[in-house]
């Protein structure tokens, strides 16, 4: 900078609002005072003196008037800058085909990503007082179970003493949540609901659509919209009667209202609520005071002004006063929180906790993808833009010669990038339009696209709309804007190194992108392998499960199974409470009388047949047999379990172990099986055959006339049970532990395909623009003798190199991230070198593949058609 030169932005801004007719005398005097005070005062002091100066003359009496804007000329010259964008989009159309179907495609992504991502933030905002409704979780120190010690569950008469007890909660409310049997004469329904109090409605405002009341009918029942429908779908439901059964026996209930159906997006959706104060249960514990157990959900309103945090601490002494704890081990042994009722679905690892969960990592993951999609598109219209400047060089050079200036020349390229925008975001809306239900159906989601009742939407998207067309026109408008015109229009106009080297580094980022997101999916792809083809330790294959939901059937299984066992497709059949691969039964096992040693064990229940029916191994000892008369006090434990205690597998046997006040003796060790998913490890467990309980009755079919077989359970089974019938194969129940995951896979996958395509069509046009403006040389070179392989190696050598530049980028990216996603696994595969190998190499030669055609297309050329027309 010249040392008397004052500073250039606030000459520039002088320039803009001084007066036209005053501004040469203005900044002539201006001028002459600064130089004069850079002499006395120096530099710094001038140049501050100067600012002030200017500042101060922005004032009304100085400033240009209004008659300086001529809003008409202005739009001659805006619809100008359009009517060019629309014939340069014309007139080039691979560039605009790229640009415009690149954008596209990231524009469809980044709205179908934003409507799931909207949709999970929403659970549960449609309740007008969310923002003062919590539930009570709590955390038991030391209780890890199957990876976390926050549980939903409280005891069932906390609602009350909260709401007695604390003057800032306005209301509270238990609520039972409960799958129970239904019947409306001969029609049987098996559905989940509530069993809650009048304080539900209060606190979660629903609309009643018929009746209202619910509170004075002790056996009252509200039904939901959809569910009245299904169960009496001839005229009005209130007043009707429904029996209900449960393991309470068979009560009738009286419909008091319908409610209408609240959304999707909810954690407290239902098809029914039942007046808890019919449960037997919550009566007991209420007439009792009963603090020990906990089986209720308890959710409660605050007092306008209430502060949760202060209410939280309060609930400490509350459980502490009515539960008697004294020692500080005890009072700090279990801690209660509360939790706003919009963070439920998606920030909670608290277990037996109702209404679907989202995945945050997810939610971030996807909200990721979508941004680095539409960057790529962003970059590929960048890149062609500086790709096309040479052409459009002498059109800036004669704009600049007849008096367009800085500002004009930046609007019209900006201009034709919005335009370029807004064509791509109109085709991307309808093709997410188009898209959604099936998108919907996969994540299981219930998304909607509607611009009218969305109110945020439009000003989104249209927010979007500007960004995208300021950010891919930006640096171009910039680059072109600030072209010399006289070299321009002599032709002399070249690239410098520095726009080359920031067009290898766009594109360097775009495949870098490409490769985290393949190595992703490879990665992701293996770890499912490895889940699909784990040696799970039992056999899912060809089992059929069916629910004991029935007391009938609870009461008959010995004759069920006699039963099931005379079909010649059945090879063996066993009960159990829970399935193999999802025991969360747990107690505290010693291994002395004293309980000085004891563990967290957990335990399951079965029959003789357990062993034989799932494929299980004995690493020693031997299975419950039928043969010997009582079992009572013997256990089998798993290989786990034995190294728990410190014993040797094989010599677990004889040993004795504490449940309580029950001695049990090891009569087997089991092979360690995974009672989880793959994301826990396997723990101590029990299996014992004492009489409980069975929740299951899983089937060893042959895969021969199936559906004769199946016909033949549900006869059976019918024989002994009202509840509809229904079976699920073992195999299929087993891939909802990894349902999330794996529909998280399929999007990876599909999303990387797509940005490897947007990738691959910006480097084809990319090669296309360059290819043209080496015509003259590799006519040349083929005049000198150069081959087609050449010409070709020398036009994809610097594609090839960019690509190697992004695969060492994306390489530590891909690691850290990979190996973050595979936390969530405690069985998962080990980060291989090839895999990265093989990304880098598929990434190269999609690469390659992109840029051939330019490369065949000039090699084949006639030099003398290129040296003539170039």
């Amino acid at each position: 900078m010249d040392s008397k030169t004052p500073p250039k932005n606030f000459v520039r801004f002088l320039r803009w609002f001084c007066n036209p007719e005053l501004h040469p005398f203005i900044e002539g005097d201006l001028f002459e005072l600064y130089n004069e005070r850079v002499k006395e005062l120096g530099k710094k002091n001038a140049d501050r003196k100067f600012v002030i100066d200017v500042i101060r003359l922005f004032r009304p009496g100085i400033i240009r008037g209004f008659e300086d804007f001529n809003p008409f000329g202005q739009l001659d010259m805006y619809k100008n800058y359009f009517i060019i964008a629309w014939r340069n989009l014309l007139k080039q159309k691979l560039y605009s085909f790229i640009n415009i179907f690149g954008l596209t495609i990231g524009l469809t992504c980044f709205i179908l990503m934003f409507l799931y991502v909207k949709y999970e933030f929403s659970y549960d905002n449609f309740f007008p007082k969310k923002e003062r409704i919590y539930r009570v979780y709590q955390q038991q120190k030391g209780a890890d179970y199957l990876g976390s010690d926050c549980f939903a569950l409280t005891p069932t008469i906390l609602a009350e003493s909260l709401e007695n007890e604390l003057p800032e909660v306005e209301l509270a409310t238990t609520i039972f949540d409960r799958e129970v049997l239904i019947k409306n004469g001969d029609d049987v329904f098996f559905d989940r609901g509530y069993w809650t109090n009048n304080s539900f409605f209060e606190i979660f405002d629903h609309e009643f659509i018929q009746g209202g009341d619910f509170g004075s009918n002790t056996h009252g029942i509200v039904l939901a919209e959809s569910y009245a429908t299904k169960m009496f779908p001839f005229g009005n439901a209130v007043g009707k009667v429904v029996v209900v059964s449960n393991f309470f026996g068979e009560i009738e209930y009286v419909v008091t209202g319908v409610v209408k159906a609240p959304p999707e997006n909810t954690s407290l959706g239902f098809n029914y609520l039942i007046n808890i104060q019919s449960d037997p249960e919550y009566s007991e514990n209420l007439r009792s005071s009963k603090w020990a157990g906990n089986s209720a959900h308890t959710f409660l309103l605050l007092k306008q002004g209430g502060n949760f945090k202060q209410t939280e601490s309060k609930i400490a002494s509350i459980i502490q006063k009515h539960m008697g704890l004294d020692t500080e081990e005890e009072k700090n042994r279990t801690t209660y929180f509360l939790q706003s009722l919009s963070d439920i679905h998606l920030f909670n690892k608290a277990h037996f906790d109702l209404g679907p969960k989202g995945d945050p990592k997810h939610v971030h993951y996807f909200m990721l993808i979508a941004a680095v999609i539409l960057s790529l598109a962003c970059i590929n219209y960048i890149n062609l833009a500086m790709a096309r400047s040479i052409k459009r060089a002498k059109e800036v050079g004669i704009r600049k010669v007849v008096g367009a200036i800085k500002w004009q020349l930046i609007s019209q390229f900006i201009i034709e990038s919005i335009v370029l925008a807004s064509i791509a975001m109109v085709l991307a809306l309808i093709l997410s339009i188009l898209l959604l239900p099936s998108y919907s159906n996969i994540l299981e989601r219930d998304l909607e696209l509607n611009l009218t009742t969305e109110p945020l939407l439009v000003p989104i998207l249209l927010g979007i709309l500007l960004m995208v067309g300021l950010v891919s026109g930006a640096y171009p408008a910039l680059f072109l804007s600030r072209l010399n015109p006289l070299s321009s229009l002599k032709g002399k106009f070249t690239e410098g190194p520095g726009k080359i080297r920031l067009r290898s580094l766009l594109v360097v980022v775009q495949y870098a992108a490409s490769i985290i997101l393949i190595i992703g999916s490879l990665v992701i792809y293996l770890q499912f392998e490895f889940v699909k083809n784990k040696d799970l330790g039992y056999n899912k294959e060809q089992i059929i499960i069916l629910k004991t939901l029935s007391q009938d059937l609870q009461e008959n299984l010995s004759s069920l199974k006699t039963e099931l066992k005379k079909h010649h497709n059945i090879s063996s059949l066993t009960v159990s409470n829970a399935l193999p691969y999802e025991i969360n039964s747990s107690t505290n096992v010693s291994s002395n009388s004293g309980r000085s040693n004891g563990i967290t064990t957990y335990i399951s229940t079965s029959d003789h047949d357990y062993v034989k029916t799932l494929g299980l191994k004995m690493a020693s000892g031997r299975f419950y047999s039928e043969d010997i008369q009582s079992e009572r006090d013997n256990i089998v434990i798993n290989e786990s379990a034995a190294k728990a205690f410190g014993w040797d597998v094989n010599k677990a046997v004889g040993k004795e172990i504490f449940m309580g006040d029950n001695r049990m003796t090891i009569i087997g060790v089991l092979n360690d099986f995974h009672m989880f998913s793959l994301h826990l490890k396997i723990q101590p467990l029990l299996i014992t055959l004492r009489e409980r309980r069975f929740n299951y009755v899983m089937v060893k079919v042959s895969p021969n006339d199936l559906d004769h077989t199946v016909s033949y359970l549900k006869k059976t089974v019918e024989q002994y049970s009202e509840y509809p019938f229904n079976y699920q194969f073992m195999d299929t129940d087993f891939e909802r532990l990894y349902k999330a995951d794996l529909r998280f896979a399929k999007f990876l996958g599909v999303f990387t395909i797509i940005s490897i395509a947007v990738a691959s069509l910006g480097l084809f046009g990319l090669a296309a623009y360059t290819t043209k403006q080496r015509t003259k040389e590799i006519g040349i070179r083929k005049v000198l003798g150069a081959s087609i392989r050449t010409i070709m190696g020398l036009i994809a050598v610097d594609y090839v190199k960019m690509v190697l530049m992004g695969f060492l980028i994306a390489v530590p990216l891909a690691w850290y991230l990979m190996n973050y996603w595979l936390k969530n696994y405690a069985y998962k595969i080990n980060l291989e070198w090839w895999i990265f190998i093989v990304a880098g190499i598929l990434a190269t030669v999609i690469a390659v593949f992109s840029v051939s055609f330019q490369s065949i297309k000039a090699a084949m050329t006639n030099p003398v058609d290129s040296l003539r027309n170039d």
